[in-house]
């Protein structure tokens, strides 16, 4: 039976088309994929751009409702009459009067009863010809008198359709707002003609029970759309719709499709007559090896490629055309080889049997000057072919100083055990281990080795990773401590006419910056650090990374102090520069501090310790700055640990106790509470203020128990003074600043049986600022509850106007140094505008400004001037004891009329 047969040609097309048909497959899949995530994503972006303007509509209600509060606080001792009070645009409607309470729906009225904290209205329609209008009201419980009154705002001031070109929606977008009763409140087209009018669709939106969704409609002009809505969180029923012509929507995914399907069929076209012109090419080759082979079954002399054909050829097939011709000789030649063959074969079963014990990556046979006689797979490790390996030529495939030692090594006995590295077939070091035994020639009486080669690479590069982890600090590169310690040791060691220098550097708050922009930025800039410090290292010196944000620099120099001092400040100069990591420009500073070798009896450990209490002194002078180490930074190393020994003790031993300074009211001259302050009756040193000991608590961790015992006690004793309304005023440390805050306050009071509104938590700005994520949560809730929240030490760190006015801060105290610059000819007016401005800032957010250090009657009199609600300082009294406080409070009346007599008008001028 004949078989069909088809020509290469036809097979190779036909290979052509199974390997495309799956790509062309997957294409068509991709498209219909990609055509409908490009439709889902348009549908995305129009509810995406309904989101977001929702969530504008509701900030615009909130930002009215704040508008309310503030109107209502200044207008309503101003009322008269019946007439309503009016803002621009906005009208204040008095609801205690019921002929201005009529003009306002009754829905919106019930809202406003049931404790709805903003009610709005839906579109009014009843008013006098004129503008629509929508009114707001807060809620009937409201503390500060603004439930009194209820706000009618313009409906087109619902939404500024001029200032959301930031979203990605086409400019022919339809964007409406609609009350609960489906009445358009505003339009971004026509807004007069629809104005008031009921939405076409109402009725659909009504039936969808989900607070955002997407729908297709009609819009009023007629078109078929495509309509997402949102309802809105404040405005209860009300809901905004962004629409899109269908048309529009379906441009944005249809043309991209057209362009891949056109670039598909391109693609398939262009294949199929590249593998056209490939086939004919092949073809011709193959013709000429076919007479090639023709010619060796005949025996006969063929012709060479070249005489067949001209033009290009294809290498591979002429090479295997002249093989062809070169198969007739060979095939003469192996009668006779086959005759030395079987010789062999008895000394191969010898060799077979001593290497079949150790398993084999390359067999191998040689002479007892280690010439190669035999090699099987050397060219698969090494690249290099069995013939050229023969004799001496695989030495050249070796290390050359692993070649050296196997010299010094040759075997004398009957085992071969060596590890060398051989350059293998990628270019590449590759450790092997060589064993054998020696083996015995029947024929000739020679004794010969043979073996086999195995792969001990990964053995033999683990164990010298592990030596570098020893050595050097993963991350970086670098030394780590234990290696330069060794190599500082070694320097000191050697009696030469120069000096080692060591300098310890850490990085200014590296630690921010891994908790706010992750700890992959915080390595990359690791490892910018290191380039930029190699880059100044001097010759022959040694950098190094001890962990964390630590590095550590040594280098020899005939003039240590001049050399180093150099050296430092090249390298704070060349910090100054930030540097830029996806997208982030950091800047970090260095503290470096130096220890310079003073004699040979100098050991590593104490340089190091050295360099190290010269870093401490510079980051506690101020970072970014470089310290020389000084005797005298020893004994306050030590005066410190004796501290945090007492400290301890102290806590322990209860020598602490709290005192308390007056905060009065600067118009009424009423107290309005008191300001706790810690005391530490050392035994040894007598009563010290916090700034002696807080910082080293701090460190230590003994911030919190020390914290918890200062807020129990003073709301202890705030409970037994005689005014049971003035208020107590506790700091709170950075290091207190987490989740366990709420807690313990809420664990307190309870305890203690403290109304909330009588507590005041004050926090420095710059402990806020470091800790505002985690502390927001905690300190919002703390107020919610009625505990006031006190920004203290104001002007004196790095707090942003933005968290000013984003935390609801109740009060604002005013750094002590402002006021002790009023009565100073040199910063007067400094002073004063300062203060000035900030308690004009705190005014105008409904914050009390407190000015501490008040020491007279004249600096008195001007922060009154310059908006100050509240004091505190010498001039109304020192911190005392709690049995003070009680005896201060009975006899307040008679100090007020004191300080009031000394409060002369030429004094309040």
């Amino acid at each position: 039976m004949n078989k069909r047969s088809y020509s290469l040609q036809t097979h190779l097309l036909a290979l052509l088309a199974v390997a495309l048909l799956p790509v062309l497959l997957v294409g068509a899949v991709a498209t219909a994929l990609g055509s409908r995530q490009l439709h889902e994503s348009a549908l995305q972006q129009l509810q995406d751009n309904a989101s977001a303007l929702t969530e504008l509509v509701d900030q615009r209600f909130v930002s009215y409702a704040q508008i309310l509060r503030l109107m209502s606080r200044d207008r309503s001792a101003a009322m008269v009459g019946n007439a309503a009070v009016s803002h621009a645009d906005l009208t204040l409607v008095d609801l205690r009067k019921p002929e201005q309470r009529m003009i306002l729906p009754s829905a919106f009225l019930e809202k406003l009863d049931a404790g709805q904290d903003i009610a709005v209205s839906d579109l009014i329609t009843s008013r006098a010809p004129g503008p629509l209008h929508v009114a707001i009201g807060l809620a009937s419980d409201a503390s500060d008198g603004a439930a009194s009154f209820a706000m009618m705002v313009p409906s087109t001031d619902i939404i500024d359709f001029a200032k959301i070109s930031m979203l990605e929606a086409p400019k022919a977008s339809l964007i409406a707002v609609v009350d609960s009763q489906g009445r358009i409140v505003a339009r971004s087209r026509d807004q007069a003609q629809w104005l008031g009018q009921e939405a076409p669709d109402w009725g659909t939106l009504q039936v969808i029970d989900a607070d955002y969704g997407i729908f297709s409609a009609s819009s009023a002009e007629g078109r078929s759309v495509k309509m997402a809505f949102k309802r809105l969180k404040v405005a209860t029923g009300w809901a905004l719709i962004v629409g899109e012509d269908e048309d529009v929507l379906n441009a944005s995914w249809r043309v991209p499709l057209r362009g891949m399907l056109l670039g598909a069929l391109v693609t398939a076209i262009v294949s199929l007559l590249l593998a056209r012109w490939a086939s004919r090419r092949i073809l011709l080759s193959l013709k000429t090896v076919q007479g090639s082979s023709r010619a060796v079954v005949a025996d006969s002399e063929a012709p060479r490629a070249q005489d067949q054909q001209s033009g290009a050829t294809i290498r591979e097939f002429d090479e295997l055309s002249d093989n062809w011709l070169q198969a007739q000789g060979l095939l003469k030649d192996q009668a006779y080889q086959a005759k030395a063959l079987a010789t062999r074969l008895q000394r191969n079963e010898a060799r077979h049997r001593a290497v079949a014990e150790v398993g084999a990556l390359v067999f191998w046979q040689a002479s007892p000057n280690w010439e190669i006689k035999q090699l099987t797979g050397w060219r698969e490790l090494t690249g290099q072919s069995e013939a050229q390996a023969l004799g001496g030529g695989w030495q050249s495939r070796v290390h050359p100083r692993d070649l050296t030692t196997m010299e010094a090594n040759w075997p004398e006995g009957d085992d071969v055990d060596l590890e060398f590295r051989v350059l293998d077939v990628h270019e590449r070091w590759h450790w092997v281990r060589a064993r054998g035994a020696r083996i015995g020639d029947s024929y000739s009486g020679e004794a010969e080795w043979a073996g086999v080669l195995e792969d001990v690479d990964a053995r033999m590069r683990a164990q010298a990773r592990i030596g570098y982890l020893a050595k050097y600090d993963p991350l970086t590169g670098l030394a780590n401590r234990s290696y330069f310690h060794d190599v500082l040791a070694a320097a000191l060691s050697r009696e030469e006419p120069r000096w080692a220098a060591v300098l310890c550097m850490g990085l200014d708050r590296f630690i921010q910056i891994n908790d706010t922009l992750g700890h992959s930025v915080g390595d990359e800039l690791l490892q910018r650090v290191t380039a930029r410090l190699m880059g100044l290292l001097p010759q022959d010196g040694l950098l190094a990374r001890f962990g964390g944000d630590e590095f550590a620099l040594l280098f020899k120099t005939a003039m240590p102090l001049i050399d180093s001092q150099q050296l430092g400040e090249q390298i704070l100069t060349a910090f100054q520069e930030p540097f830029l990591i996806h997208d982030n420009s950091i800047n970090v500073n260095l503290s470096i501090g130096i220890a310079l070798s003073q004699s040979v009896t100098d050991s590593a450990e104490q340089l190091m310790r050295h360099a190290d209490m010269a870093l401490h002194r510079a980051k506690a002078d101020g970072r970014g700055r470089l310290r020389f180490f000084e005797r005298a930074m020893d004994q306050q190393i030590q005066h410190r640990r004796e501290m945090e020994v007492d400290l301890r003790k102290g806590i322990e031993k209860a020598q602490f106790h709290l005192v308390y300074q007056p905060v009065v009211n600067l118009s009424s001259l009423q107290l309005v509470g008191f300001e706790a302050l810690l005391r530490w009756q050392h035994p040894y040193m007598g009563m010290l203020d916090p700034g002696r000991f807080l910082p080293i608590a701090e460190d230590i961790g003994l911030m919190e128990p020390l914290g918890a015992w200062v807020l129990k006690q003073a709301c202890l004793d705030a409970c037994c003074w005689p005014d049971a309304s003035l208020s107590v005023a506790v700091n709170v440390a950075a290091s207190q600043l987490h989740g366990a805050l709420l807690p313990m306050v809420a664990g307190v009071l309870a305890q203690t049986h403290l109304t909330p509104h009588r507590l005041e938590l004050e926090v420095t700005e710059n402990a806020l600022m470091a800790h505002i994520e985690s502390a927001a949560k905690g300190l919002l809730e703390l107020k919610s509850q009625g505990v006031a929240i006190v920004l203290d030490d104001f002007g004196t760190g790095y707090t942003s106007l933005s968290h000013l006015r984003a935390f609801p801060f109740d009060k604002v105290k005013i750094d002590k140094a402002f006021v002790q610059d009023l009565s100073s000819a040199a910063h007067e007016y400094d002073g004063a505008a300062i203060i000035a401005a900030i308690g004009l800032l705190c005014k105008r957010l409904g914050i009390v400004a407190v000015a501490e250090g008040v020491e007279t009657i004249q600096q008195m009199n001007q922060v009154l001037g310059y908006e100050c609600q509240q004091a505190q300082g010498f001039l109304f009294g020192r911190p005392l004891r709690q049995e003070e406080v009680c005896q201060l409070i009975v006899d307040w009346p008679a100090i007020r009329q004191r300080i009031a007599l000394l409060q002369t008008p030429q004094n309040l001028h």
